[in-house]
């Protein structure tokens, strides 16, 4: 069996759910962002709320640390992995 590289392995106890703490590296732009996943009625992007039906949110949803998760948003598709998730 092949080993992972060390950037691509997956933490399968650390699931995004709502209240999930995550930071993302865009690998497109290579920027890195963080966020709190939270309901709609708290979502404040501006404050790192992100809401869990937003088209981000919904797509990392159940993944875990180190997957990388393709999303189709208003400003088009990204390509994002998880570097943490508290």
């Amino acid at each position: 069996m092949a080993a992972m590289e060390p950037e691509q392995r997956v933490d399968t106890e650390s699931e995004v759910e709502v209240g999930s703490r995550t930071e993302l590296l865009d690998l497109d732009t290579g920027l890195e962002s963080a966020f709190t996943l939270v309901s709609p009625a708290e979502s404040n992007p501006s404050l790192g709320r992100l809401s869990a039906e937003s088209p981000v949110g919904r797509a990392l949803l159940g993944h875990h640390l180190g997957e990388t998760v393709d999303v189709l948003t208003p400003r088009g598709h990204r390509h994002l992995r998880l570097l943490r998730v508290t």
